[in-house]
């Protein structure tokens, strides 16, 4: 019906409905989200009793996060729940079960929890019960000291996998969360018989994996195809394991969501043999977090735009967002302001939420301005479209 014919009264009450939706979202960018992961990286040690555990939950409830992905096995290769294949940490609460209390009591309150480990790094001053066990699954430094699993191994890519796998059969997880799927920074790498003998029988001839000097008598050509292979075989044996429990987790419970926290940007993950933008095209991973971790915002918007070379609505890929600084003596808590604006920047770039590191660093400050500028209310959690 044409404007003209709306007169007195009902053109007033339009124009107050009109203008007082459009206050709203000018207020609260987020008020209209119909859902958002707004997810929280939180450490098992966090939760070693029931009175531990429900403060954490109230905090994160009251900040109207939705997704708790709790670290459940890492670098002693112990774990926060009841495993067939671990032990258990030390000094947990008698009778209880980490894992499974953090699950009743967060989907209680409309929060999901996705079990969280760390893959590759078992570098620990505690111990390490897996590998006191299968010394041979490890990688060792110069000096000596383990300090990664070798994914190379198809023993650790099934153990692993088994660990993993059964905590979704055994719990009503949300959802599984690699980190650390990777290898290390350090130059040492498995350069065993046996990977040598997989890779010269998938490529045909023998690796390299480190520069020739320069007066060797070779062809150039074909070492730098000898190393580069050997590059794609390493990330190769990292996808492998994604893989694996990509798809028992789906015939397991297809509801559940497979993801990996990421290096960012590309070019480090590519140097970690973290192959995570074919993960995503390969359709072996829900959604990826990249750690953006830095304080730098124009830093952050580059890595974004080129996470958008990948998947240019970014429905797969989901910011993680540092809450911490760093000082010379300790990790402390960022000025809410910061947290806010880094929020805004990826809200403006398409985002479909973020996950924030870590528990430890959501102050009362922070969570308080969410609530106040972008979390009014609780929303459904994000979910990816389904995958062709």
């Amino acid at each position: 019906m044409p404007w003209k014919n709306f007169t007195g009264p009902t053109v007033w009450l339009i124009s107050a409905a009109i203008l007082g939706a459009v206050a709203i979202g000018w207020c609260n960018p987020a008020a209209a989200a119909e859902s958002e992961l707004r997810g929280i990286w939180m450490w098992g040690s966090q939760v070693k009793s029931r009175t531990a555990a429900d403060q954490c939950i109230t905090q994160v409830d009251a900040a109207h996060l939705n997704a708790v992905f709790l670290l459940v096995w890492y670098w002693g290769g112990r774990t926060f729940y009841h495993s067939d294949l671990c032990p258990m940490a030390n000094d947990i609460e008698p009778g209880y079960d980490p894992l499974a209390y953090m699950i009743e009591q967060c989907h209680r309150r409309g929060i999901q929890v996705h079990a969280w480990f760390v893959n590759g790094k078992c570098d620990s001053h505690l111990g390490h019960e897996v590998l006191e066990r299968h010394p041979d699954w490890s990688i060792k430094n110069n000096d000596g000291r383990v300090a990664w699993y070798d994914f190379g191994k198809p023993d650790v890519r099934k153990f692993q996998s088994d660990l993993m796998i059964e905590v979704l059969k055994r719990y009503d997880v949300d959802g599984l969360h690699f980190d650390y799927i990777r290898y290390d920074h350090s130059p040492v790498i498995c350069y065993c018989k046996r990977c040598q003998d997989e890779f010269s029988a998938r490529y045909g001839f023998e690796p390299r994996y480190a520069p020739l000097p320069a007066n060797a008598k070779t062809d150039p050509k074909k070492e730098t195809l000898r190393m580069t292979k050997w590059a794609e075989y390493r990330k190769s044996t990292v996808s492998a394991l994604v893989r694996d429990v990509y798809g028992r987790a789906k015939a397991a419970k297809p509801k559940a969501q497979i993801t990996a926290a990421v290096f960012t940007p590309l070019a480090t993950a590519e140097d970690l043999c973290q192959d995570w933008p074919n993960w995503l095209r390969e359709g072996i991973i829900d959604f990826v977090v990249p750690m953006a971790y830095t304080s730098d915002d124009r830093e952050l918007a580059r890595q974004i735009d080129e996470w958008k070379t990948i998947d240019p609505q970014l429905d797969r890929i989901v910011p993680g967002l540092s809450i911490y600084k760093r000082t010379s003596k300790a990790m402390i808590s960022r000025e809410p302001q910061q947290v806010l604006a880094q929020y805004q920047l990826c809200l403006d770039r398409g985002a479909h939420g973020n996950v924030y590191f870590w528990y430890g660093n959501l102050s009362q400050a922070i969570s308080q301005a969410l609530v106040k500028r972008y979390y009014p209310s609780k929303v459904p959690v994000y979910r990816p479209p389904a995958l062709r």
